[in-house]
């Protein structure tokens, strides 16, 4: 049983949430989803699929009516190998933003496709990355001016660093590369979010004598300069896979997943100056088995919301709880699904619009046949 943290983080915020849609019925395997909104209201999902390619290509779908009816599946690359981990944005026009990783080039490459009506086409493949030790995991954010930051893990002279890249026209052209780490080890798994200050900040995983570790760096003029690195956990154990949101107050939020307490549990961090300083540590799961991938989202309300895979059920589920006071109680977990016997849910993505929808994807095992991909919708 799922214990809650203390005994005032009883629910806060209780949310409707509607019957899952199922949105793939493919041969193959469907795997990494990611979901995201405009200011039209229109949900696009992009995922990896092999269907019947013989190897993973991104496939989108879209909804234009709160995610009760979504249009056909849209095969966006047509790639010579795998093209993994899609992820989308987007800005004010309403224009799709998407990088993937790519092993086309005999490596991990980083590659960009845009849309600019609602995914019906797609624009010609910008090859991001010419890096022959691979460029892997990317992510996007976008600020208040559209001007879109990507950056992703890149290995470099033996290991691996972060690394970004802007366009301040809509994807059209890219500024030059700009490295964002310099680490003796490993430096991977980037997560990005940009506040309405439009404070750019990223946070990652980092080896530091032989365990990985989470760090922080925020940028206050668009790219130019970054801060000096800060080390937000000093853990025995592995911290791993972070999560960033930002608020309309100059909030921060960070979670990732630690093994200290003998399993993965998640944890968390606020920033009420847009990073510049941390609250102290705060544990958000006590369970018996694994709680890990977190996914953090803010809606239009300023409630911080999160999801992650729990092992407890006896297989992987996802997990919600949220926060209507900027990250200082936390509601009671809701579970959201319910995979059959020895079948795991996997890849859990939200994306949470100004509106306080909220929109989750994910993967689920089905006992004949691959993993498929699932919606469910939050208010």
């Amino acid at each position: 049983m799922i214990l809650g943290i203390f005994l005032i983080s009883a629910t806060l915020n209780a949310q409707t949430w509607n019957p899952r849609v199922r949105l793939t019925y493919n041969d193959g395997s469907s795997r990494s989803p990611c979901v995201a909104a405009g200011p039209n209201k229109v949900i696009h999902v992009v995922w990896s699929d092999t269907a019947t390619f013989g190897h993973y290509e991104i496939l989108h779908k879209r909804s234009t009516n709160g995610g009760t009816v979504w249009s056909y599946t849209k095969r966006i690359t047509w790639n010579s190998d795998d093209s993994v981990f899609p992820e989308i944005a987007v800005d004010s026009n309403n224009h799709i933003h998407l990088v993937w990783q790519d092993y086309s080039f005999g490596n991990y490459e980083v590659l960009y496709k845009k849309s600019t009506n609602i995914g019906i086409s797609w624009s010609q493949t910008t090859r991001m990355t010419w890096n022959g030790e691979g460029s892997m995991h990317p992510v996007i954010a976008i600020d208040t001016n559209d001007n879109i930051y990507v950056v992703w893990g890149n290995g470099y002279a033996g290991n691996s660093e972060i690394f970004c890249k802007k366009s301040t026209d809509g994807g059209a052209s890219w500024l030059p590369l700009k490295r964002l780490t310099w680490s003796t080890d490993i430096s991977a798994d980037p997560a990005i979010a940009i506040n309405s200050n439009d404070n750019v900040c990223i946070a990652w995983e980092e080896t530091i004598g032989g365990d990985d570790e989470i760090m922080f760096k925020r940028s206050l003029d668009g790219g130019l300069t970054w801060s000096s690195p800060v080390r937000i956990t000093y853990n025995s154990g592995e911290s791993q896979s972070p999560t960033l949101a930002a608020d309309s107050s100059n909030g921060i939020f960070l979670a990732w997943y630690d093994d200290t307490p003998g399993n993965d549990e998640i944890f968390f961090k606020k920033s009420t100056d847009g990073g510049g300083s941390w609250s102290n540590l705060l544990r958000l799961t006590y369970t018996s088995l694994l709680s890990f991938e977190p996914v953090l989202s803010v809606d239009g309300s300023n409630t911080v919301h999160l999801i992650w895979l729990d092992r407890t059920p006896g297989n992987d589920e996802v997990f919600y709880k949220n926060s209507t006071n900027g990250g200082n109680f936390w509601s009671s977990p809701t579970r959201l699904t319910w995979s059959a016997s020895s079948q795991n849910a996997s890849g859990p993505d939200m994306f949470s619009d100004n509106d306080n929808n909220i929109y989750i994807v994910y993967a689920e095992d089905l006992v004949l046949g691959g993993p498929e991909i699932y919606f469910r919708k939050g208010k």
